[in-house]
């Protein structure tokens, strides 16, 4: 009996133990139930902070009806939480964006996308929204975020605005433009073109833009440390400018004058490179080194002295020949000397006042005789002629002609001269010789008449008488 009893103390005191750690389990669960229903209500009171705080309009939907919205709803679309609570959603949208914001609703969709809000007013401003369902109270809801967008969609209006006019200025400039990668695995890759880029080169958009400039359409050779020195001055900002040839799709090849700056070009370090045809003034300026190359070689092995004077007759230009004639050194003379200087000082004044006479007229002239004192003294004659240079309004800017050294000619006329001065002093001496003769001839001849008139005479008279004595016979 005793045994019973002490037993049944043993489980009695068990079973207490168990009911006070049960009661014990049930403190806990009871306090964590009420620390959980603390911390809901806290972040509860944190989320409602948050959406109030917000600049996007929050609300809140349960199967599409409005039961709460922050702060900033109320601001963006006008009605008061009294106003916003039991509106379908699409109250909020534009009639022409309803059936898009219910689709997403219904379907749960997440992802922002952009639409036309509607406010109070009936107002219409686009809109960016992202919904997202969430366990709220043992039951789903949706939380809808929306931002008002007019600002960015003026700011990428204005922005598509000056992409189209920097696409029309683009395409409008003649020269072809590039735009191609700067470093990275495939520099020169070309990432842009405009159209005379395609006019230039005769392949089309899509074919350049599989290409790149410095391996496909570049004939020089490709040069890595010019190439490095080039990139560096791009990547300082600084704008880099050479001559180019190029190969045509028709593989025709043509020079370029290319201007090149760094630019941005959708997040990638660019160059922009304006590509100006100048194959034919590349043609010009060979044809140019060639006809100043024959003239050099003329004027070097004329025997004129080819000048050209401004128009007050400084000369701005000698040939070689000039040193031969003149004795003087090409420096001496060009930009130091005017043409009159030359002159021989008796002949200057009267020699300058014609010259500067012509050149009033700007007309040509031709071997205009002139006598000129070398370095060392000697006197050179020369033979001048010389045209006019006119700019575009018929103004004088100089002449530009030709000395040819006469001295021997001068000599040789000079002894001509005296030789022809000797013949006239011969001549009259002849002259006057003959003179006299003619006046001994003539006297001579009037002796010699008057004779043989006498003789006549006489003949006449015997004749007479002859025929007086035959008649009395």
């Amino acid at each position: 009996m005793e045994y019973l009893i002490d037993k049944s103390k043993t489980e009695l005191v068990e079973l207490i133990k168990k009911l006070q750690l049960e009661i014990e389990l049930q403190k806990e669960n009871v306090s964590g139930l009420k620390n959980a229903e603390e911390n809901l209500k806290d972040c509860e009171n944190r989320f409602h902070a948050y959406s109030k705080a917000s600049f996007e309009a929050i609300a809140f939907f349960d199967k599409g009806i409005c039961f709460d919205q922050n702060f900033a709803a109320q601001q963006m679309f006008g009605y008061t939480l009294e106003e916003a609570i039991g509106k379908p959603g699409t109250d909020w949208v534009a009639p022409q964006s309803r059936d898009l914001v219910k689709k997403n609703m219904l379907s749960g969709y997440e992802k922002p996308y952009e639409a036309l809000a509607m406010r109070k007013d009936g107002t219409v401003f686009p809109a960016e929204i992202r919904g997202k369902m969430i366990n709220y109270k043992d039951r789903k809801i949706r939380v809808t975020a929306l931002n008002d967008i007019s600002q960015r969609k003026k700011a990428e209006n204005e922005l598509q605005k000056s992409a189209e006019q920097f696409k029309r200025l683009f395409d409008a400039i003649p020269d072809a433009i590039f735009i191609t990668r700067i470093g990275g695995e495939n520099p020169g890759q070309i990432l842009d073109v405009n159209i005379s880029a395609e006019r230039q080169t005769g392949y089309d958009r899509n074919e350049l833009l599989e290409m790149n400039i410095l391996k496909d359409l570049s004939i020089d050779t490709f040069d890595k440390a010019i190439f490095k020195e080039r990139e560096g001055k791009l990547r300082g900002q600084e704008s880099i400018r050479f001559t180019e040839k190029k190969r045509r799709k028709d593989s025709s090849e043509y020079w370029t004058d290319v201007l090149t700056i760094m630019i941005d070009f959708n997040n990638v370090n660019a160059a922009l490179s304006v590509n100006r045809d100048i194959t034919e003034r590349k043609r010009v300026e060979e044809r140019l080194i060639n006809s100043e190359e024959r003239f050099r070689q003329i004027t070097e092995n004329s025997q004129e002295w080819i000048w050209e004077v401004d128009s007050n007759g400084l000369y701005t230009f000698a040939s070689q020949v000039m040193g031969n004639m003149l004795g003087y050194k090409l420096e001496e003379i060009v930009d130091k000397k005017h043409f009159y200087d030359l002159f021989h000082p008796e002949d200057r004044e009267e020699l300058k006042n014609a010259a500067f006479g012509v050149f009033k007229q700007r007309q040509p002239f031709r071997e205009f005789i002139n006598r000129n004192v070398t370095k060392n003294g000697k006197i050179v004659w020369l033979s001048t002629s010389g045209v006019p240079i006119l700019d575009n309004n018929g103004n004088l800017l100089g002449y530009r002609g030709a000395d040819i050294n006469i001295t021997e000619r001068k000599q040789a006329e000079e002894e001509l001269r005296k030789y022809r001065e000797h013949l006239e002093e011969l001549v009259k001496e002849r002259t006057a010789e003959l003179e006299e003769r003619n006046k001994k001839l003539e006297h001579f001849n009037k002796l010699f008449v008057g004779r043989e008139f006498r003789i006549k005479e006489l003949r006449d008279r015997v004749k007479e008488l002859e025929e007086k004595i035959s008649d009395k016979r």
